[in-house]
């Protein structure tokens, strides 16, 4: 390349200066869009950090929420366990019986807790005084593995919670959290951060179900709920709790008519045939006319076996004919064991014997 001023050539260390000028002018505006680029996508990394961030900490509140209700409930249930303590301390308490009573208790439950006391009298004397306080049991808790039940989950802690607490379904609902690990608090966690959890506890039962029931289990089940059938020797009230346990699972938007309906298709014949078919009839009323169709059931066979004459084998069957042939001689070979007719040589099939009588 080169310049031209006034028709004059350009000395030659000049475009070179103007060469070099070119290309370090090219390189800086390709160095700029770069820098153009690279700010640009650390801005929509940064952005992405921050959205992380923000539902860390509220995922972080979460946990301090749940924790704060756990601590709670533990010093609720301290307080309480205290309360009773000092009750049964101040209440006088009889020497003989406790020792019955603790020879008594079951060797099958946990070592109880001694707590003594000594009481003065108004003589001096000292009079020791034990009570007996059964250790809690452990309330139940759920993972979300898969070989974890969560209908079994859900009413055992309903009835854990009613037991030791007295708590309700909605205070059940709000404190439900303190008894999720794992996969499963991870999923509460996301309900809570989303806004979706359930505002009664039916509705948050079929949420739970459907998270943490595993295609193989639904499977199962359904397989299950196919071939459920009540047993010839099976009492009514047995099948239905073994069929209302695969009907909650299987079917949980209906009602109990429609499990009555169930009931109906599912019974054996011969109760079916007694019970009849009702229109609007309750489960404990069918269960009642089934009870009864099994007793009149039960009657009728036993009236038919004591009915039933007693048969004894007959004594006029004599016992086949034997003949011992050890001994005999065959006729046609001359040899022992077995008699002409049965000889197994060509010459009994040509020749024709007298038999051996």
């Amino acid at each position: 390349m080169s310049l031209e001023h006034d028709n004059k050539p350009v000395p030659e260390h000049l475009q070179i200066l103007y060469t070099q000028h070119n290309s370090l002018q090219a390189q800086i505006t390709e160095l700029s869009s770069k820098i153009i680029k690279t700010t640009t996508a650390t801005t929509s990394e940064m952005d992405r950090l921050n959205e992380k961030m923000t539902n860390l900490q509220e995922q972080v509140e979460g946990i301090s929420i749940s924790t704060d209700k756990g601590v709670r409930a533990l010093s609720a249930q301290f307080e309480d366990s205290m309360r009773e303590l000092r009750h049964l301390i101040s209440r006088p308490t009889n020497t003989e019986e406790l020792l019955t009573s603790q020879q008594n208790a079951p060797t099958t439950m946990p070592p109880p807790i001694h707590i003594s006391s000594t009481i003065a009298s108004a003589s001096t004397s000292h009079l020791q005084h034990t009570v007996l306080i059964q250790p809690p049991t452990p309330p139940p808790t759920f993972s979300g593995l898969t070989s974890e039940k969560p209908l079994h989950f859900l009413v055992k802690l309903q009835q854990y919670t009613e037991a030791m607490y007295g708590w309700n379904t909605d205070t059940l609902l709000r404190n439900i959290s303190d008894y999720l690990l794992a996969t499963a608090f991870e999923w509460y966690t996301q309900l809570r951060i989303s806004s979706s959890v359930p505002h009664n506890w039916s509705d948050f039962q079929r949420k739970f179900i459907q998270q943490f029931t595993s295609p193989l289990r639904s499977a199962q089940a359904k397989q299950q709920w196919d071939q459920c059938r009540q047993k010839t020797e099976e009492p009514i009230n047995e099948f239905i709790v073994r069929l209302h346990t695969l009907w909650y699972e299987q079917k949980p938007e209906e009602n109990e008519s429609h499990l009555v309906k169930h009931v109906y298709e599912k019974m054996t014949p011969e109760v079916l045939l007694l019970v009849g078919v009702h229109e609007n009839i309750s489960l404990n009323h069918l269960m009642t006319k089934a009870q009864q169709a099994e007793q009149l059931i039960f009657q009728r066979k036993k009236q038919a076996v004591d009915a039933k004459p007693a048969t004894t084998p007959s004594s006029s069957l004599s016992a086949p004919q034997w003949r011992d042939t050890r001994n005999a001689e065959c006729w046609a070979c001359g040899k022992l064991g077995h008699y002409a007719s049965t000889c197994r040589q060509n010459v009994v099939s040509n020749r024709q014997y007298p038999k051996n009588d």
